[in-house]
């Protein structure tokens, strides 16, 4: 069971990545790639729709590490017996 939830994680954390590529790598370059206000807006107008689609990821990445994984999220200075 644990391996399946390692899976689950990885595969959270993973699709995050590939994801946000798409937001990052407009915002990064969207003064480059556009030669003025116009081209800029649009590329921005692009990714707004898919921009909060990538956070899910993240956080549910977050919550299968909290709930599968408790120990990792555990303080390292509470000593456990």
């Amino acid at each position: 069971m644990v391996e399946l939830w390692f899976a689950i994680l990885c595969l959270m954390f993973t699709l995050f990545v590939v994801l946000a590529g798409w937001d990052f790598g407009a915002g990064a370059l969207h003064f480059a790639a556009a030669r003025n206000q116009a081209e800029r807006g649009t590329l921005i107008a692009a990714i707004g729709p898919l921009w909060t689609w990538n956070e899910v990821w993240l956080v549910a990445g977050g919550g299968v590490l909290f709930v599968a994984f408790p120990r990792v999220c555990q303080s390292p200075f509470r000593r456990t017996t």
